[in-house]
Protein backbone atom coordinates (compact mmCIF):
# COMPACT_ATOMS: atom_id res chain seq x y z
CA UNK A 1 0.00 0.00 0.00
CA UNK A 2 1.07 3.57 -0.51
CA UNK A 3 1.75 5.20 2.82
CA UNK A 4 1.78 9.00 3.24
CA UNK A 5 5.55 9.08 3.61
CA UNK A 6 5.82 7.75 0.03
CA UNK A 7 3.42 10.15 -1.65
CA UNK A 8 3.72 13.36 0.38
CA UNK A 9 6.67 15.67 1.20
CA UNK A 10 8.48 14.93 4.43
CA UNK A 11 11.96 16.48 4.12
CA UNK A 12 12.88 19.98 5.31
CA UNK A 13 9.31 21.10 5.99
CA UNK A 14 8.99 24.62 7.46
CA UNK A 15 6.50 24.37 10.29
CA UNK A 16 5.33 26.39 13.27
CA UNK A 17 7.19 25.53 16.47
CA UNK A 18 6.11 25.55 20.10
CA UNK A 19 8.06 27.94 22.37
CA UNK A 20 8.07 25.21 25.00
CA UNK A 21 10.68 23.29 23.03
CA UNK A 22 14.03 24.39 21.66
CA UNK A 23 14.57 23.92 17.92
CA UNK A 24 17.11 21.16 18.56
CA UNK A 25 15.24 19.63 21.54
CA UNK A 26 18.61 19.23 23.21
CA UNK A 27 19.21 20.04 26.89
CA UNK A 28 20.93 23.41 27.24
CA UNK A 29 19.47 24.85 24.05
CA UNK A 30 17.44 27.85 25.26
CA UNK A 31 16.49 29.24 21.85
CA UNK A 32 12.84 29.99 21.15
CA UNK A 33 11.59 30.00 17.58
CA UNK A 34 8.24 30.54 15.94
CA UNK A 35 9.19 28.26 13.05
CA UNK A 36 11.48 25.30 12.55
CA UNK A 37 12.60 23.01 9.71
CA UNK A 38 11.51 19.46 10.41
CA UNK A 39 11.86 16.18 8.52
CA UNK A 40 10.20 12.83 9.07
CA UNK A 41 7.09 10.79 8.37
CA UNK A 42 5.09 12.73 10.95
CA UNK A 43 5.29 15.77 8.66
CA UNK A 44 3.55 14.14 5.69
CA UNK A 45 -0.01 14.10 7.02
CA UNK A 46 -0.17 17.72 8.24
CA UNK A 47 1.61 18.84 5.07
CA UNK A 48 -0.97 17.38 2.68
CA UNK A 49 -3.82 18.35 5.02
CA UNK A 50 -2.66 21.95 4.88
CA UNK A 51 -2.36 21.77 1.11
CA UNK A 52 -5.93 20.46 0.88
CA UNK A 53 -7.07 23.47 2.88
CA UNK A 54 -6.01 25.65 -0.05
CA UNK A 55 -8.94 24.19 -2.02
CA UNK A 56 -11.93 24.64 0.31
CA UNK A 57 -14.50 23.83 -2.37
CA UNK A 58 -12.97 20.37 -2.81
CA UNK A 59 -12.70 19.77 0.92
CA UNK A 60 -16.39 20.58 1.38
CA UNK A 61 -17.83 18.75 -1.60
CA UNK A 62 -15.72 15.66 -2.20
CA UNK A 63 -16.13 13.86 1.16
CA UNK A 64 -19.89 14.44 1.07
CA UNK A 65 -20.34 13.48 -2.58
CA UNK A 66 -17.74 10.83 -3.45
CA UNK A 67 -20.06 9.11 -5.97
CA UNK A 68 -17.72 6.10 -6.15
CA UNK A 69 -16.17 4.34 -3.18
CA UNK A 70 -14.38 1.09 -2.36
CA UNK A 71 -15.91 -1.59 -0.17
CA UNK A 72 -13.74 -3.11 2.55
CA UNK A 73 -14.86 -5.34 5.41
CA UNK A 74 -13.01 -6.76 8.39
CA UNK A 75 -12.10 -9.86 6.41
CA UNK A 76 -10.52 -7.74 3.70
CA UNK A 77 -8.00 -6.48 6.24
CA UNK A 78 -7.17 -9.94 7.55
CA UNK A 79 -4.63 -10.55 4.83
CA UNK A 80 -2.00 -11.59 7.35
CA UNK A 81 -1.61 -15.07 5.86
CA UNK A 82 0.18 -13.53 2.94
CA UNK A 83 2.64 -11.97 5.40
CA UNK A 84 3.57 -15.40 6.84
CA UNK A 85 1.95 -14.91 10.22
CA UNK A 86 1.04 -18.10 12.08
CA UNK A 87 -2.36 -18.93 13.61
CA UNK A 88 -1.47 -17.72 17.11
CA UNK A 89 -0.31 -14.29 15.94
CA UNK A 90 -3.34 -13.92 13.67
CA UNK A 91 -5.70 -14.65 16.55
CA UNK A 92 -3.89 -12.16 18.78
CA UNK A 93 -4.23 -9.42 16.17
CA UNK A 94 -7.77 -10.16 14.97
CA UNK A 95 -9.27 -11.28 18.30
CA UNK A 96 -11.04 -14.12 16.49
CA UNK A 97 -10.45 -17.83 16.04
CA UNK A 98 -9.16 -17.47 12.52
CA UNK A 99 -6.46 -19.32 10.63
CA UNK A 100 -5.00 -19.46 7.15
CA UNK A 101 -7.10 -22.55 6.44
CA UNK A 102 -10.38 -20.60 6.53
CA UNK A 103 -9.44 -17.27 5.00
CA UNK A 104 -7.95 -16.09 1.73
CA UNK A 105 -4.19 -16.32 1.48
CA UNK A 106 -3.69 -12.84 0.06
CA UNK A 107 -1.16 -10.05 0.41
CA UNK A 108 -1.39 -6.31 0.96
CA UNK A 109 -1.21 -5.98 -2.84
CA UNK A 110 -4.68 -7.57 -3.03
CA UNK A 111 -6.32 -5.26 -0.49
CA UNK A 112 -9.20 -3.40 -2.13
CA UNK A 113 -7.56 0.00 -1.73
CA UNK A 114 -7.22 2.88 -4.22
CA UNK A 115 -3.44 2.52 -4.33
CA UNK A 116 -1.01 0.33 -6.21
CA UNK A 117 2.64 -0.43 -5.56
CA UNK A 118 5.11 -2.63 -7.46
CA UNK A 119 8.78 -3.27 -6.86
CA UNK A 120 11.04 -3.71 -9.87
CA UNK A 121 13.32 -6.73 -9.38
CA UNK A 122 17.00 -6.82 -10.19
CA UNK A 123 18.81 -6.86 -12.51
CA UNK A 124 16.80 -5.33 -15.36
CA UNK A 125 14.17 -3.38 -13.40
CA UNK A 126 11.40 -4.98 -15.45
CA UNK A 127 7.92 -4.45 -14.03
CA UNK A 128 4.90 -6.65 -14.59
CA UNK A 129 1.85 -6.82 -12.38
CA UNK A 130 -1.91 -6.56 -12.19
CA UNK A 131 -4.34 -5.33 -9.55
CA UNK A 132 -8.00 -6.28 -9.27
CA UNK A 133 -10.21 -3.68 -7.61
CA UNK A 134 -13.93 -3.48 -6.90
CA UNK A 135 -15.75 -0.16 -6.56
CA UNK A 136 -19.36 0.53 -5.68
CA UNK A 137 -21.46 3.63 -6.30
CA UNK A 138 -23.67 4.31 -3.32
CA UNK A 139 -24.34 8.06 -3.14
CA UNK A 140 -24.01 9.25 -6.71
CA UNK A 141 -26.45 9.16 -9.56
CA UNK A 142 -27.65 5.59 -10.24
CA UNK A 143 -27.04 5.85 -13.99
CA UNK A 144 -23.60 7.39 -14.24
CA UNK A 145 -20.79 6.27 -16.55
CA UNK A 146 -17.09 6.90 -15.89
CA UNK A 147 -14.08 6.63 -18.18
CA UNK A 148 -10.53 5.82 -17.06
CA UNK A 149 -7.84 8.44 -17.70
CA UNK A 150 -4.30 7.14 -17.26
CA UNK A 151 -1.07 9.11 -16.92
CA UNK A 152 2.24 7.24 -16.88
CA UNK A 153 5.89 7.60 -17.94
CA UNK A 154 6.76 6.58 -21.49
CA UNK A 155 8.61 3.48 -20.31
CA UNK A 156 5.50 2.05 -18.64
CA UNK A 157 2.50 0.49 -20.38
CA UNK A 158 -0.50 0.93 -18.09
CA UNK A 159 -4.04 -0.16 -18.92
CA UNK A 160 -7.40 -0.64 -17.23
CA UNK A 161 -9.85 -3.37 -18.25
CA UNK A 162 -12.53 -2.29 -18.63
CA UNK A 163 -11.73 1.38 -19.20
CA UNK A 164 -15.39 2.39 -18.79
CA UNK A 165 -17.57 1.75 -15.73
CA UNK A 166 -21.32 2.09 -16.31
CA UNK A 167 -23.71 1.98 -13.35
CA UNK A 168 -27.46 1.45 -13.61
CA UNK A 169 -28.43 1.43 -9.92
CA UNK A 170 -27.27 2.65 -6.52
CA UNK A 171 -25.06 0.18 -4.68
CA UNK A 172 -24.08 -1.62 -7.87
CA UNK A 173 -20.56 -3.05 -7.87
CA UNK A 174 -18.13 -2.85 -10.76
CA UNK A 175 -14.71 -4.51 -11.01
CA UNK A 176 -11.68 -3.50 -13.04
CA UNK A 177 -8.14 -4.84 -13.45
CA UNK A 178 -5.19 -2.46 -13.67
CA UNK A 179 -2.14 -3.88 -15.48
CA UNK A 180 1.37 -2.42 -15.50
CA UNK A 181 4.24 -3.53 -17.74
CA UNK A 182 7.57 -1.95 -18.58
CA UNK A 183 11.03 -1.24 -17.25
CA UNK A 184 12.37 1.58 -15.12
CA UNK A 185 15.70 3.24 -15.61
CA UNK A 186 18.40 2.30 -13.14
CA UNK A 187 18.03 3.92 -9.71
CA UNK A 188 14.69 5.46 -10.66
CA UNK A 189 11.20 5.57 -9.21
CA UNK A 190 8.20 5.89 -11.49
CA UNK A 191 4.80 7.28 -10.63
CA UNK A 192 1.51 7.31 -12.49
CA UNK A 193 -2.15 8.02 -11.90
CA UNK A 194 -5.59 6.68 -12.75
CA UNK A 195 -8.64 8.95 -12.66
CA UNK A 196 -12.21 7.80 -13.17
CA UNK A 197 -13.89 10.82 -14.73
CA UNK A 198 -17.50 11.35 -15.78
CA UNK A 199 -16.82 14.58 -17.70
CA UNK A 200 -16.85 12.82 -21.09
CA UNK A 201 -20.33 11.45 -20.58
CA UNK A 202 -21.86 14.22 -18.46
CA UNK A 203 -20.17 17.47 -19.55
CA UNK A 204 -22.94 19.74 -18.25
CA UNK A 205 -22.82 18.81 -14.57
CA UNK A 206 -22.79 21.89 -12.36
CA UNK A 207 -19.77 20.93 -10.23
CA UNK A 208 -16.47 22.63 -9.62
CA UNK A 209 -14.75 19.35 -10.42
CA UNK A 210 -15.87 16.32 -12.37
CA UNK A 211 -13.26 13.94 -11.08
CA UNK A 212 -14.55 11.81 -8.25
CA UNK A 213 -12.07 8.96 -8.05
CA UNK A 214 -8.33 9.47 -8.33
CA UNK A 215 -5.55 7.05 -7.60
CA UNK A 216 -1.82 7.26 -7.83
CA UNK A 217 0.85 4.65 -7.35
CA UNK A 218 4.61 4.45 -7.13
CA UNK A 219 6.73 1.76 -8.72
CA UNK A 220 9.97 1.43 -6.78
CA UNK A 221 13.03 -0.56 -7.75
Amino acid sequence: MLEPDLIAPEVDIITSWSPVFSPSEVDGDSRKLEFNIVSGTLMTCPHVSGAAGSYPWRVKSTPLNPDLIYEASEMDYICLCGLDYDKIIMQQISGDDISCSNTTNSTTKDLNYPSFTLKAPHPNNHISGSFKRTVVTNVGSPTFTYRAFLTAPNELDVSSVPDVLSFSSLGEQQTYVLTINGALRKESTGSASLVWDDVVFHPNRNYNTNRFMAWSWFICR
